[in-house]
Protein backbone atom coordinates (compact mmCIF):
# COMPACT_ATOMS: atom_id res chain seq x y z
CA UNK A 1 0.00 0.00 0.00
CA UNK A 2 1.21 3.51 -0.83
CA UNK A 3 0.70 6.71 1.17
CA UNK A 4 -1.72 7.99 -1.46
CA UNK A 5 -3.83 4.83 -1.30
CA UNK A 6 -3.88 4.89 2.49
CA UNK A 7 -4.91 8.56 2.48
CA UNK A 8 -7.71 7.79 0.05
CA UNK A 9 -9.07 5.02 2.26
CA UNK A 10 -8.91 7.23 5.35
CA UNK A 11 -10.67 10.04 3.47
CA UNK A 12 -13.47 7.70 2.40
CA UNK A 13 -13.84 6.35 5.93
CA UNK A 14 -13.89 9.92 7.33
CA UNK A 15 -16.53 10.96 4.78
CA UNK A 16 -18.76 8.02 5.73
CA UNK A 17 -18.29 8.72 9.45
CA UNK A 18 -19.06 12.41 8.85
CA UNK A 19 -22.23 11.54 6.95
CA UNK A 20 -23.46 9.31 9.77
CA UNK A 21 -22.70 11.91 12.46
CA UNK A 22 -24.33 14.67 10.40
CA UNK A 23 -27.45 12.59 9.82
CA UNK A 24 -27.96 11.67 13.48
CA UNK A 25 -26.73 14.94 15.02
CA UNK A 26 -28.22 17.33 12.44
CA UNK A 27 -24.96 19.30 12.26
CA UNK A 28 -25.05 20.58 8.67
CA UNK A 29 -23.53 23.95 9.63
CA UNK A 30 -20.33 22.36 11.02
CA UNK A 31 -20.00 19.43 8.66
CA UNK A 32 -16.51 20.45 7.57
CA UNK A 33 -15.29 20.54 11.20
CA UNK A 34 -16.77 17.08 11.71
CA UNK A 35 -14.93 15.85 8.62
CA UNK A 36 -11.59 17.27 9.79
CA UNK A 37 -12.15 15.81 13.26
CA UNK A 38 -13.06 12.41 11.79
CA UNK A 39 -10.18 12.36 9.29
CA UNK A 40 -7.53 13.11 11.90
CA UNK A 41 -9.10 10.71 14.41
CA UNK A 42 -9.13 7.81 11.94
CA UNK A 43 -5.58 8.67 10.79
CA UNK A 44 -4.26 8.55 14.37
CA UNK A 45 -6.06 5.30 15.16
CA UNK A 46 -4.63 3.70 12.02
CA UNK A 47 -1.13 5.07 12.66
CA UNK A 48 -1.25 3.88 16.27
CA UNK A 49 -2.62 0.45 15.39
CA UNK A 50 0.10 -0.45 12.86
CA UNK A 51 2.62 0.37 15.60
CA UNK A 52 0.85 -1.21 18.59
CA UNK A 53 1.16 -4.60 16.88
CA UNK A 54 4.94 -4.17 17.14
CA UNK A 55 5.98 -1.87 20.02
CA UNK A 56 9.55 -3.15 19.92
CA UNK A 57 9.94 -1.85 16.38
CA UNK A 58 8.96 1.64 17.51
CA UNK A 59 11.32 1.43 20.49
CA UNK A 60 14.23 0.53 18.18
CA UNK A 61 13.41 3.61 16.10
CA UNK A 62 13.30 5.73 19.27
CA UNK A 63 16.75 4.42 20.22
CA UNK A 64 18.09 5.56 16.83
CA UNK A 65 16.71 9.05 17.39
CA UNK A 66 18.03 9.34 20.93
CA UNK A 67 21.50 8.15 19.87
CA UNK A 68 21.59 10.69 17.06
CA UNK A 69 20.32 13.48 19.33
CA UNK A 70 23.01 12.65 21.88
CA UNK A 71 25.76 12.90 19.27
CA UNK A 72 24.30 16.08 17.79
CA UNK A 73 23.83 17.93 21.08
CA UNK A 74 27.03 16.74 22.77
CA UNK A 75 29.11 18.26 19.93
CA UNK A 76 27.31 21.62 20.01
CA UNK A 77 26.78 24.60 22.28
CA UNK A 78 23.77 22.78 23.70
CA UNK A 79 25.89 19.97 25.15
CA UNK A 80 24.25 20.47 28.57
CA UNK A 81 21.12 18.84 27.09
CA UNK A 82 22.95 15.77 25.77
CA UNK A 83 22.83 13.87 29.05
CA UNK A 84 19.07 13.38 28.89
CA UNK A 85 19.16 11.29 25.72
CA UNK A 86 21.00 8.21 27.10
CA UNK A 87 18.37 8.17 29.87
CA UNK A 88 15.57 8.35 27.33
CA UNK A 89 17.25 5.62 25.29
CA UNK A 90 17.26 3.39 28.37
CA UNK A 91 13.48 3.83 28.61
CA UNK A 92 12.86 3.75 24.86
CA UNK A 93 10.41 0.84 25.10
CA UNK A 94 8.25 2.53 27.75
CA UNK A 95 8.43 5.77 25.80
CA UNK A 96 7.35 4.04 22.57
CA UNK A 97 4.35 2.40 24.27
CA UNK A 98 3.33 5.78 25.70
CA UNK A 99 3.52 7.46 22.28
CA UNK A 100 1.58 4.63 20.61
CA UNK A 101 -1.18 4.70 23.25
CA UNK A 102 -1.23 8.50 23.05
CA UNK A 103 -1.93 8.30 19.28
CA UNK A 104 -4.60 5.66 19.64
CA UNK A 105 -6.45 7.30 22.51
CA UNK A 106 -6.22 10.74 20.93
CA UNK A 107 -7.78 9.29 17.77
CA UNK A 108 -10.62 7.74 19.77
CA UNK A 109 -11.19 10.98 21.71
CA UNK A 110 -11.39 12.92 18.45
CA UNK A 111 -13.94 10.50 17.01
CA UNK A 112 -16.13 10.49 20.12
CA UNK A 113 -15.58 14.16 21.03
CA UNK A 114 -14.36 13.31 24.53
CA UNK A 115 -12.63 16.23 26.31
CA UNK A 116 -12.61 18.33 23.16
CA UNK A 117 -10.36 21.14 24.35
CA UNK A 118 -7.76 18.78 25.77
CA UNK A 119 -7.86 16.65 22.60
CA UNK A 120 -7.43 19.76 20.42
CA UNK A 121 -4.30 20.94 22.28
CA UNK A 122 -2.92 17.40 22.51
CA UNK A 123 -3.31 17.09 18.73
CA UNK A 124 -1.38 20.31 18.13
CA UNK A 125 1.33 19.24 20.58
CA UNK A 126 1.95 15.83 19.02
CA UNK A 127 1.75 17.30 15.50
CA UNK A 128 4.51 19.77 16.40
CA UNK A 129 6.61 16.92 17.85
CA UNK A 130 6.18 14.80 14.71
CA UNK A 131 6.96 17.76 12.46
CA UNK A 132 10.13 18.45 14.41
CA UNK A 133 11.29 14.83 14.29
CA UNK A 134 10.57 14.33 10.60
CA UNK A 135 12.05 17.74 9.78
CA UNK A 136 15.24 16.83 11.63
CA UNK A 137 15.38 13.51 9.77
CA UNK A 138 15.13 15.20 6.38
CA UNK A 139 17.42 18.13 7.17
CA UNK A 140 20.28 15.87 8.28
CA UNK A 141 20.62 15.07 4.58
CA UNK A 142 22.17 18.55 4.20
CA UNK A 143 24.79 17.82 6.88
CA UNK A 144 28.01 16.33 5.43
CA UNK A 145 30.05 13.75 7.30
CA UNK A 146 32.02 15.34 10.13
CA UNK A 147 29.78 18.43 10.36
CA UNK A 148 27.46 19.06 13.29
CA UNK A 149 23.79 19.63 12.58
CA UNK A 150 23.88 23.06 14.26
CA UNK A 151 26.84 24.19 12.15
CA UNK A 152 24.48 25.61 9.52
CA UNK A 153 27.23 27.48 7.64
CA UNK A 154 28.81 24.19 6.57
CA UNK A 155 25.68 22.49 5.30
CA UNK A 156 25.94 21.20 1.76
CA UNK A 157 23.61 19.86 -0.94
CA UNK A 158 21.03 17.36 0.24
CA UNK A 159 22.30 13.79 0.14
CA UNK A 160 20.05 10.98 1.46
CA UNK A 161 23.19 9.07 2.43
CA UNK A 162 23.92 11.72 5.06
CA UNK A 163 20.67 11.03 6.93
CA UNK A 164 21.37 9.12 10.14
CA UNK A 165 17.72 8.10 10.71
CA UNK A 166 16.41 7.28 7.25
CA UNK A 167 12.84 6.36 8.24
CA UNK A 168 10.75 7.98 10.97
CA UNK A 169 8.70 4.84 11.58
CA UNK A 170 5.45 6.85 11.49
CA UNK A 171 3.55 3.82 10.21
CA UNK A 172 5.83 1.15 11.64
CA UNK A 173 6.86 -1.40 9.04
CA UNK A 174 3.49 -1.20 7.30
CA UNK A 175 4.48 1.62 4.94
CA UNK A 176 7.95 3.03 4.33
CA UNK A 177 7.88 6.67 3.26
CA UNK A 178 10.83 8.78 2.15
CA UNK A 179 11.99 11.47 4.56
CA UNK A 180 10.79 14.49 2.57
CA UNK A 181 7.29 13.08 2.03
CA UNK A 182 7.09 12.20 5.72
CA UNK A 183 8.07 15.75 6.65
CA UNK A 184 5.42 17.20 4.30
CA UNK A 185 2.83 14.84 5.78
CA UNK A 186 3.65 15.96 9.33
CA UNK A 187 3.70 19.64 8.36
CA UNK A 188 0.34 19.27 6.56
CA UNK A 189 -1.12 17.75 9.73
CA UNK A 190 -0.55 21.10 11.44
CA UNK A 191 -3.35 22.59 9.33
CA UNK A 192 -6.19 20.43 10.74
CA UNK A 193 -4.55 20.74 14.17
CA UNK A 194 -4.88 24.54 14.05
CA UNK A 195 -8.42 24.29 12.66
CA UNK A 196 -9.46 22.07 15.56
CA UNK A 197 -7.79 24.41 18.07
CA UNK A 198 -9.81 27.32 16.67
CA UNK A 199 -13.05 25.37 16.30
CA UNK A 200 -12.91 22.99 19.25
CA UNK A 201 -16.34 24.16 20.49
CA UNK A 202 -17.81 23.06 17.13
CA UNK A 203 -16.42 19.53 17.38
CA UNK A 204 -19.09 16.83 17.47
CA UNK A 205 -19.67 14.75 20.59
CA UNK A 206 -21.04 11.22 20.56
CA UNK A 207 -22.81 9.46 23.45
CA UNK A 208 -23.03 10.80 26.97
CA UNK A 209 -19.98 12.06 28.90
CA UNK A 210 -19.99 8.89 31.03
CA UNK A 211 -19.99 6.56 28.04
CA UNK A 212 -17.23 8.60 26.36
CA UNK A 213 -15.06 8.25 29.49
CA UNK A 214 -15.70 4.52 29.63
CA UNK A 215 -14.73 4.15 25.96
CA UNK A 216 -11.53 6.12 26.56
CA UNK A 217 -10.41 4.24 29.68
CA UNK A 218 -11.37 0.81 28.36
CA UNK A 219 -9.40 1.60 25.19
CA UNK A 220 -6.35 2.61 27.23
CA UNK A 221 -6.43 -0.63 29.21
CA UNK A 222 -7.19 -2.80 26.19
CA UNK A 223 -4.50 -1.35 23.94
CA UNK A 224 -1.94 -1.44 26.76
CA UNK A 225 -2.49 -5.16 27.32
CA UNK A 226 -2.50 -5.73 23.56
CA UNK A 227 0.81 -3.87 23.23
CA UNK A 228 2.40 -6.05 25.92
CA UNK A 229 1.06 -9.22 24.29
CA UNK A 230 3.00 -8.37 21.13
CA UNK A 231 6.42 -8.63 22.73
CA UNK A 232 6.31 -9.71 26.39
CA UNK A 233 4.83 -13.17 25.89
CA UNK A 234 4.27 -13.50 22.15
CA UNK A 235 5.36 -12.22 18.75
CA UNK A 236 3.58 -9.33 16.99
CA UNK A 237 0.03 -10.20 16.04
CA UNK A 238 0.69 -8.97 12.48
CA UNK A 239 4.15 -9.16 10.89
CA UNK A 240 4.84 -6.42 8.34
CA UNK A 241 8.56 -7.16 8.12
CA UNK A 242 10.33 -8.96 5.23
CA UNK A 243 10.83 -12.06 7.42
CA UNK A 244 7.18 -12.93 7.97
CA UNK A 245 5.88 -16.51 7.97
CA UNK A 246 5.64 -17.93 4.48
CA UNK A 247 8.43 -15.75 3.05
CA UNK A 248 10.82 -17.58 0.73
CA UNK A 249 13.85 -15.80 2.12
CA UNK A 250 16.38 -17.31 -0.27
CA UNK A 251 14.43 -16.21 -3.34
CA UNK A 252 13.55 -12.81 -1.89
CA UNK A 253 17.15 -12.03 -1.01
CA UNK A 254 18.43 -13.11 -4.41
CA UNK A 255 15.76 -11.12 -6.25
CA UNK A 256 16.70 -7.98 -4.31
CA UNK A 257 20.44 -8.48 -4.90
CA UNK A 258 19.83 -9.02 -8.64
CA UNK A 259 17.66 -5.93 -8.82
CA UNK A 260 20.30 -3.80 -7.09
CA UNK A 261 23.01 -5.07 -9.45
CA UNK A 262 20.87 -4.01 -12.42
CA UNK A 263 20.43 -0.44 -11.20
CA UNK A 264 21.84 2.02 -13.74
CA UNK A 265 23.49 5.36 -13.00
CA UNK A 266 21.72 8.19 -14.83
CA UNK A 267 23.80 11.16 -13.70
CA UNK A 268 26.59 12.28 -11.37
CA UNK A 269 26.60 15.29 -9.05
CA UNK A 270 30.06 16.74 -8.42
CA UNK A 271 31.32 19.57 -6.23
CA UNK A 272 34.53 21.54 -6.64
CA UNK A 273 36.55 21.27 -3.43
CA UNK A 274 37.88 24.83 -3.71
CA UNK A 275 35.05 26.95 -5.12
CA UNK A 276 32.09 24.85 -3.98
CA UNK A 277 30.71 24.85 -7.54
CA UNK A 278 28.24 22.01 -8.16
CA UNK A 279 27.72 20.38 -11.54
CA UNK A 280 25.42 17.53 -12.56
CA UNK A 281 26.43 15.48 -15.58
CA UNK A 282 24.64 12.67 -17.42
CA UNK A 283 26.43 9.38 -16.94
CA UNK A 284 27.63 9.08 -20.55
CA UNK A 285 29.02 12.65 -20.47
CA UNK A 286 30.80 12.06 -17.18
CA UNK A 287 32.36 8.85 -18.48
CA UNK A 288 33.69 10.69 -21.57
CA UNK A 289 34.90 13.77 -19.67
CA UNK A 290 36.14 11.98 -16.57
CA UNK A 291 39.63 13.47 -16.90
CA UNK A 292 38.21 17.01 -16.62
CA UNK A 293 37.13 16.31 -13.04
CA UNK A 294 40.19 14.95 -11.17
CA UNK A 295 39.60 13.63 -7.66
CA UNK A 296 42.09 16.13 -6.28
CA UNK A 297 39.75 18.99 -7.30
CA UNK A 298 36.27 17.41 -7.44
CA UNK A 299 34.31 15.10 -5.20
CA UNK A 300 31.20 13.05 -5.96
CA UNK A 301 28.33 14.21 -3.75
CA UNK A 302 25.48 12.28 -5.32
CA UNK A 303 24.13 10.06 -8.05
CA UNK A 304 20.80 9.75 -9.78
CA UNK A 305 19.96 6.10 -10.36
CA UNK A 306 17.14 4.07 -11.79
CA UNK A 307 14.81 2.51 -9.25
CA UNK A 308 15.46 -1.20 -8.66
CA UNK A 309 12.76 -3.47 -10.06
CA UNK A 310 12.45 -5.08 -6.64
CA UNK A 311 12.39 -2.78 -3.60
CA UNK A 312 15.25 -3.28 -1.17
CA UNK A 313 14.45 -4.63 2.30
CA UNK A 314 16.45 -6.07 5.17
CA UNK A 315 16.31 -9.43 3.37
CA UNK A 316 19.14 -8.33 1.08
CA UNK A 317 21.22 -7.44 4.17
CA UNK A 318 21.08 -11.03 5.40
CA UNK A 319 24.65 -11.96 6.30
CA UNK A 320 25.74 -14.56 8.83
CA UNK A 321 29.32 -15.49 9.69
CA UNK A 322 30.99 -18.02 11.94
CA UNK A 323 33.26 -16.96 14.80
CA UNK A 324 36.24 -16.80 12.41
CA UNK A 325 34.43 -14.42 10.06
CA UNK A 326 33.65 -16.94 7.32
CA UNK A 327 30.42 -16.10 5.47
CA UNK A 328 27.75 -18.75 6.07
CA UNK A 329 24.81 -16.89 4.49
CA UNK A 330 24.47 -18.84 1.25
CA UNK A 331 25.15 -22.13 2.98
CA UNK A 332 22.32 -21.42 5.44
CA UNK A 333 19.78 -20.23 2.87
CA UNK A 334 20.66 -22.90 0.29
CA UNK A 335 20.27 -25.71 2.80
CA UNK A 336 17.81 -28.28 1.50
CA UNK A 337 15.75 -29.57 4.35
CA UNK A 338 14.51 -28.43 7.73
CA UNK A 339 16.57 -26.13 9.92
CA UNK A 340 15.94 -24.39 13.23
CA UNK A 341 17.47 -21.00 13.89
CA UNK A 342 17.84 -19.75 17.45
CA UNK A 343 18.01 -15.96 17.14
CA UNK A 344 19.47 -13.68 19.83
CA UNK A 345 20.18 -10.08 18.88
CA UNK A 346 21.98 -9.55 22.21
CA UNK A 347 23.32 -11.95 24.80
CA UNK A 348 22.30 -10.95 28.32
CA UNK A 349 25.06 -10.88 30.84
CA UNK A 350 28.12 -9.01 32.00
CA UNK A 351 31.88 -9.26 32.10
CA UNK A 352 34.00 -9.24 35.22
CA UNK A 353 37.75 -8.98 35.60
CA UNK A 354 39.41 -10.13 38.78
CA UNK A 355 42.97 -10.21 39.98
CA UNK A 356 44.49 -13.66 40.45
CA UNK A 357 47.71 -14.23 42.37
CA UNK A 358 50.26 -16.95 41.82
CA UNK A 359 53.77 -17.77 42.97
CA UNK A 360 56.46 -17.39 40.35
CA UNK A 361 59.72 -19.24 40.93
CA UNK A 362 62.89 -17.30 40.15
CA UNK A 363 66.06 -19.21 39.50
CA UNK A 364 69.72 -18.28 39.53
CA UNK A 365 72.75 -19.95 38.08
CA UNK A 366 75.24 -21.24 40.61
CA UNK A 367 78.63 -22.83 40.12
CA UNK A 368 79.63 -25.81 42.19
CA UNK A 369 83.23 -27.07 42.30
CA UNK A 370 83.11 -30.82 42.16
CA UNK A 371 86.91 -31.19 42.22
CA UNK A 372 90.01 -29.22 41.42
CA UNK A 373 89.48 -29.84 37.73
CA UNK A 374 85.65 -29.92 37.58
CA UNK A 375 83.16 -27.08 37.97
CA UNK A 376 79.44 -27.65 37.42
CA UNK A 377 76.92 -24.87 36.66
CA UNK A 378 73.50 -25.58 38.12
CA UNK A 379 70.18 -23.73 38.10
CA UNK A 380 68.95 -23.42 41.64
CA UNK A 381 65.89 -21.79 43.20
CA UNK A 382 66.57 -18.22 44.17
CA UNK A 383 63.20 -17.10 45.58
CA UNK A 384 59.44 -17.28 45.19
CA UNK A 385 57.71 -14.07 44.01
CA UNK A 386 54.01 -13.28 44.39
CA UNK A 387 52.63 -12.09 41.03
CA UNK A 388 49.17 -11.05 39.87
CA UNK A 389 47.34 -11.01 36.56
CA UNK A 390 43.85 -10.10 35.45
CA UNK A 391 41.42 -12.88 34.54
CA UNK A 392 38.17 -12.09 32.72
CA UNK A 393 34.94 -14.02 33.21
CA UNK A 394 31.58 -13.71 31.44
CA UNK A 395 28.72 -13.59 33.91
CA UNK A 396 25.62 -14.70 32.06
CA UNK A 397 22.15 -13.78 33.25
CA UNK A 398 20.82 -16.94 34.98
CA UNK A 399 17.27 -16.46 33.68
CA UNK A 400 18.58 -15.95 30.17
CA UNK A 401 20.62 -19.15 30.35
CA UNK A 402 17.54 -21.00 31.63
CA UNK A 403 15.63 -19.84 28.56
CA UNK A 404 18.05 -21.97 26.54
CA UNK A 405 18.54 -24.91 28.89
CA UNK A 406 14.86 -25.21 29.88
CA UNK A 407 13.09 -24.16 26.67
CA UNK A 408 15.32 -24.12 23.61
CA UNK A 409 17.44 -27.21 24.26
CA UNK A 410 14.49 -29.56 24.94
CA UNK A 411 13.08 -28.46 21.58
CA UNK A 412 16.23 -28.79 19.48
CA UNK A 413 17.87 -31.88 21.02
CA UNK A 414 15.35 -34.35 19.54
CA UNK A 415 15.34 -32.30 16.33
CA UNK A 416 19.09 -32.77 15.97
CA UNK A 417 18.67 -36.52 16.45
CA UNK A 418 16.08 -36.47 13.64
CA UNK A 419 18.57 -34.83 11.29
CA UNK A 420 17.23 -31.27 11.54
CA UNK A 421 20.00 -28.70 11.23
CA UNK A 422 20.15 -26.44 14.30
CA UNK A 423 22.30 -23.39 14.98
CA UNK A 424 22.13 -20.10 16.86
CA UNK A 425 22.77 -16.65 15.41
CA UNK A 426 23.97 -14.02 17.86
CA UNK A 427 24.40 -10.27 17.51
CA UNK A 428 27.20 -8.18 18.95
CA UNK A 429 29.35 -11.01 20.33
CA UNK A 430 33.01 -11.79 19.80
CA UNK A 431 34.63 -15.23 19.54
CA UNK A 432 35.43 -15.41 23.28
CA UNK A 433 31.83 -14.55 24.21
CA UNK A 434 30.48 -17.14 21.80
CA UNK A 435 32.74 -19.81 23.25
CA UNK A 436 31.80 -18.94 26.83
CA UNK A 437 28.08 -18.76 26.00
CA UNK A 438 28.14 -22.05 24.10
CA UNK A 439 29.62 -23.73 27.15
CA UNK A 440 27.01 -22.12 29.44
CA UNK A 441 24.06 -23.42 27.39
CA UNK A 442 25.43 -26.88 26.73
CA UNK A 443 27.20 -26.42 23.41
CA UNK A 444 24.94 -28.76 21.45
CA UNK A 445 24.74 -26.57 18.32
CA UNK A 446 27.08 -24.07 16.61
CA UNK A 447 26.86 -20.34 17.24
CA UNK A 448 27.16 -17.83 14.39
CA UNK A 449 27.26 -14.02 14.30
CA UNK A 450 25.16 -11.38 12.53
CA UNK A 451 24.21 -7.72 12.74
CA UNK A 452 21.96 -7.09 15.73
CA UNK A 453 19.55 -4.90 13.74
CA UNK A 454 19.08 -7.72 11.22
CA UNK A 455 18.30 -10.17 14.04
CA UNK A 456 15.86 -7.73 15.67
CA UNK A 457 14.06 -7.56 12.34
CA UNK A 458 13.89 -11.33 11.87
CA UNK A 459 12.14 -12.10 15.15
CA UNK A 460 10.92 -9.85 18.00
CA UNK A 461 12.11 -12.10 20.79
CA UNK A 462 15.44 -12.55 22.51
CA UNK A 463 15.94 -15.41 22.03
CA UNK A 464 13.42 -16.42 19.39
CA UNK A 465 13.15 -19.49 17.19
CA UNK A 466 12.66 -19.70 13.43
CA UNK A 467 11.78 -22.87 11.53
CA UNK A 468 12.99 -23.02 7.92
CA UNK A 469 12.71 -25.42 5.04
CA UNK A 470 14.56 -25.05 1.75
CA UNK A 471 15.14 -21.33 2.34
CA UNK A 472 11.52 -20.62 3.30
CA UNK A 473 10.29 -19.39 6.69
CA UNK A 474 7.68 -21.86 7.94
CA UNK A 475 7.05 -20.31 11.35
CA UNK A 476 8.52 -18.25 14.18
CA UNK A 477 8.06 -18.39 17.96
CA UNK A 478 8.56 -16.20 20.98
CA UNK A 479 10.70 -17.86 23.65
CA UNK A 480 7.62 -18.12 25.90
CA UNK A 481 5.54 -19.78 23.18
CA UNK A 482 7.88 -22.53 22.01
CA UNK A 483 6.06 -25.71 21.03
CA UNK A 484 7.31 -29.14 21.97
CA UNK A 485 9.30 -30.92 19.29
CA UNK A 486 6.53 -33.48 19.01
CA UNK A 487 3.99 -30.77 18.19
CA UNK A 488 6.36 -29.06 15.80
CA UNK A 489 6.99 -32.37 14.09
CA UNK A 490 3.28 -33.11 13.75
CA UNK A 491 2.44 -29.72 12.27
CA UNK A 492 5.44 -28.97 10.07
CA UNK A 493 8.00 -31.72 9.59
CA UNK A 494 6.88 -34.35 7.18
Amino acid sequence: MTLATMTLYITIAAAIFTAVVTYYKHRQNTIWVTFVQSFVGILFIFSGYVKVVDPLGTSYKMEEYFQEFYTTFSESGLSFLAGIFPVLEHYALAFSIFIILFELILGIMLLTGDKRRYAAWALLFISLIFTGLTGFTYLTGYVPEGVNFFDFAHWGPHDPNNMKVTDCGCFGDFIKIDAFTTFLKSAFLLIPSIIIILKWRSMHRLFSPGIRRVITWVSIAGFFVYALSNFVWDLPDIDFRPFSKGTHLREKRQAELDAMSNVKILSWKLQNKQSGEIVQLPNDVYMKEFAKYPKAEWKVIGQEQTEPEVAKTKASDFEVTDKDGNDKSDEILDYEGYSIWVIAYRLKGGYEEREEHYLDTLFRMDTIRMSEDSIVVKKVVDKLVDKAHMVGTYLWDPDYIKAYTDRVNPLVEPAIKDGVRVFAVVGGAGPDQLESFAEAIGGIYPLYQADDILLKTIVRSNPGVVLMKDGKILDKWHIKQLPSYQKLKEEYIR
